[in-house]
């Protein structure tokens, strides 16, 4: 016989006697969803919208990078130390060619899945199954940092959700070598939320952090390079009010933790130090591949032209956050020309306007930021996690990929969220629109639910581009036309698959040399 105590059963029997009606009832399930739903809806929510919208990943085959990178590599098929050693020892893209991207992590994480389930079906299968799950890490991550910035829980989920869903995370998320990506992405969000919590008085263990800080710091870099990327946006929690929870006040009890904050930056010292050498032993290694003024032709222009069409380029990624409708898995030679320096030329009007927006920037800032720090914190996040593959600053092997956004879209996200809550808010209060708390919030619901099924359902279209290479560069021919390398990649494709396409691949290849030649 089971003994229960009246603490113990009252406990469990209150519940059941305050309830005396259906509004008793609404209001206690309101109360426990409150209290539990940081833990289980939010998750649930967002693991959801992944797998209704990105479940037909999985269908996907080795496409692209992934050929060489994990399918034909013959280090990736069994666990051995002697494969593990020849991983860390090596570039990426080492044995197909050699290149001076050292991303270990990543090519181990395809060693372990392809070991444990092997390299058919069920191992492409469950290759995706783990891009996934980063990406729903990561969207747990983004709705923490979020929720921090917005300090509106639904306008958080919100921005969480264009994030889980947006369409320009599909290159990132079904592409399998946008595992890079994801991983780098998950330890930058996981480095900011230990930052952030070393600044705060709630921690009991700041040297164990800190010890955190620096291990997640290296496992971004060694995810990719641009890994680095979590020391600046640190810096930009520091100095930026509303992206880190308020500093320990010099009379509290733990006053050290924030005097000790510069030791977090030390603590983030080595994963510098490893890209610089990694860098600098797999460029005097010996010759490396690329494709000089294809992929990317900002390398063999000078200063000001390359960085104004990185602007245009910059112009043509906020286009397509917001309207994803044409998507491509290359903008290379010549889909984005270069900047020349006139009003005529189709294209150029957006540098003039990125540039006239960039002007307008810091008067805004100084006018609005009080009111509008939310949005400003949004719009700084985006800035400084976009940069490192901008072509701003140092120039990188493409002109311009979807999947370099996916950090940066969190930014996006979040400012978009809060623009569309403040404008439906001023719209409703400026109409004189008499409508309840209730109706306001299921009208707030209907439109952000609208917003997530339009991006989800297109998502789920893009995600079909991607089973095969032929789809992939198809698709990517009718929305790039004027790139070399979609007509170079579509002929590689249709002669793999059959040599039936001969003449067709042999065509695809002089319209691909043509457009070499005329520009």
């Amino acid at each position: 016989m089971i003994k229960i105590s009246y603490p113990t059963f009252f406990l469990l029997t209150k519940p059941c006697c305050i309830i005396r009606s259906p509004g008793d009832l609404w209001e206690q399930a309101a109360k426990t969803m409150r209290r539990v739903g940081p833990f289980l809806i939010v998750p649930a929510l967002l693991g959801i919208l992944i797998a209704v919208f990105f479940g037909n990943a999985c269908q996907t085959a080795y496409v692209l990078d992934a050929h060489g990178i994990i399918e034909q590599n013959p280090h990736l098929k069994t666990l051995t130390l002697e494969n593990l050693y020849l991983i860390f020892t090596h570039d990426y893209w080492w044995p197909a060619l050699q290149s001076d991207l050292y991303r270990p992590l990543t090519k181990f994480s395809y060693l372990l899945v392809r070991a444990a389930c092997g390299p058919g079906g069920a191992g492409i299968a469950a290759q995706h199954g783990l891009n996934l799950l980063l990406h729903w890490v990561n969207a747990l991550l983004a709705y923490r940092l979020l929720r921090q910035i917005l300090a509106a829980p639904r306008t958080a989920l919100f921005a969480t959700a264009l994030f889980t869903v947006h369409p320009l995370n599909a290159e990132a998320v079904t592409n399998l070598v946008g595992r890079a990506d994801l991983l780098a992405a998950m330890f930058v969000l996981a480095g900011l939320a230990l930052h952030a919590k070393l600044r705060t008085a709630s921690n009991s263990h700041p040297g164990l952090l800190r010890t955190a800080l620096g291990a997640t710091a290296i496992l971004a870099v060694l995810s990719k390079e641009s890994g680095l990327v979590l020391l600046p946006l640190m810096l930009l929690q520091n100095f930026l009010p509303g992206l880190l929870p308020p500093a320990v006040p010099m009379n509290s009890p733990r006053p050290h933790v924030q005097r000790g904050g510069v030791w977090n930056y030390v603590a983030v010292v080595p994963a510098v130090f490893i890209v610089l050498l990694a860098r600098h032993a797999f460029r005097s290694f010996g010759d490396l591949t690329f494709h000089i003024g294809g992929d990317n032709p900002l390398v063999v222009v000078d200063f000001w032209t390359a960085r104004l069409t990185a602007l245009k380029v910059l112009g043509h990624s906020l286009g397509l956050f917001v309207w994803p409708s044409t998507l491509s898995c290359d903008y290379s030679h010549d889909q984005i020309p270069l900047f020349a320096w006139s009003f005529a030329r189709n294209g150029d009007f957006v540098v003039w306007a990125m540039l006239l927006l960039l002007a307008a920037v810091g008067p805004a800032i100084w006018l609005t930021y009080r009111r509008l720090r939310p949005f400003w914190c949004c719009a700084a996040f985006f800035a400084v996690a976009y940069l490192p593959t901008s072509n701003l600053t140092v120039l990188i092997g493409v002109t311009m990929g979807e999947r370099l956004l996916y950090l940066s879209i969190i930014g996006l996200a979040g400012a978009a969220a809060f623009v569309l809550s403040a404008v439906l808010h001023h719209a409703i209060v400026l109409l004189r629109i008499p409508l309840s708390a209730r109706t306001r919030t299921v009208i707030t619901f209907s439109l952000a639910s609208a917003l997530i099924l339009a991006a989800g359902v297109r998502t789920h279209l893009r995600n079909e581009d991607w089973r095969n290479d032929i789809s992939i560069w198809a698709a990517a021919m009718r929305v790039c036309p004027h790139s070399f390398k979609v007509y170079e990649g579509l002929a590689t494709a249709l002669h793999t698959e059959s040599a039936k396409h001969l003449d067709e691949s042999i065509r695809l290849c002089e319209h691909a040399m043509a457009i070499i030649h005329d520009h």
